[in-house]
């Protein structure tokens, strides 16, 4: 990878940059995804290497001249997919571990999100009587349980995946949440948001575009929209949305924690003081 133009002159560059360099390059490869490597803490390891790699905002410029550039393109493609693949292996073990032996989720790891989406239900003005749907809830429904236990609203879970929907709403009932919290199987770039005061399209929702693109269409007019999306660096790891599709959009907020690697903007329809957005491209 080449130093971007704003850094040239420098004399030091990013202590991550060589990492960054040698995992799009493929010089340090990740590990595979098995029992051996759930159990023995490697993937959740190799995860945080990742995620602090995502957190350092001095490689901004470094990730958008990579990104501008053919030959990276599919290599930070690759590597969403791998990251995300992993989060969705370590959720589904973890999954299984609570509902085996009754584990509760008090890491940080679990928590940042948690503390995201109470956020954003503040900002978005969730209430009791709110009807929410999450798009891409995965293994472990956090966002779902965050927002029905601090808000008290009913939620709708979607994901792609029969494992997924199966394990997670086994969880639910575990947990006593089954009468706030419904898991359906469906796909994000068909289900039918309308009649929902709030939709999350979550950072792991792929593909997003065609999500977003639905949920733009089919969402009621006083929904609001809440997207989470990557910032500078962050990209490497989450898709980031294509601002294109959010034009017409008035924004309400933008919410971001310390720790968080995401960039939540609640969006409404109603364009009568529409703020526009700059159009990007998204990888």
């Amino acid at each position: 990878m080449h130093p971007a133009k704003p850094y040239a002159k420098r004399k030091s560059k990013p202590a991550n940059l060589n990492k960054l360099s040698d995992i799009l390059n493929s010089k340090r490869l990740p590990p595979s995804i098995s029992n051996n490597t759930l159990e023995k803490g490697i993937l959740f390891r190799w995860i945080q290497q990742i995620e602090a790699i995502a957190a350092d905002r001095s490689l901004d410029a470094y990730y958008a001249e990579a990104a501008s550039q053919k030959d990276y393109l599919p290599k930070i493609r690759k590597l969403r997919e791998f990251y995300s693949g992993s989060v969705a292996a370590l959720e589904t073990w973890r999954c299984m571990n609570a509902i085996k032996y009754n584990a509760p989720f008090k890491d940080k790891w679990i928590k940042r999100t948690v503390s995201l989406a109470e956020e954003e239900g503040r900002y978005s003005e969730i209430a009791k009587d709110s009807k929410v749907l999450v798009i891409g809830s995965g293994p472990l429904p956090e966002t779902a349980f965050a927002l029905a236990q601090r808000f008290g609203c009913n939620v709708v879970c979607v994901d792609h995946s029969l494992t997924t929907v199966a394990l997670s709403s086994f969880l639910v009932k575990r947990l006593g949440l089954a009468n706030k919290i419904r898991i359906v199987f469906g796909d994000g770039t068909k289900f039918n948001c309308r009649g929902y005061t709030h939709i999350v399209v979550t950072s792991m929702s792929i593909p997003k575009k065609q999500i977003l693109e639905n949920v733009i269409k089919s969402a009621g007019k006083e929904a609001k929209i809440i997207c989470r999306d990557a910032d500078g660096i962050g990209g490497i790891i989450h898709e980031p949305i294509n601002k294109a599709f959010l034009k017409g959009y008035r924004l309400i907020a933008k919410v971001t924690l310390k720790d968080s690697l995401l960039v939540s903007l609640i969006l409404c329809k109603d364009t009568s003081k529409a703020n526009k957005f700059e159009s990007k491209h998204a990888i």
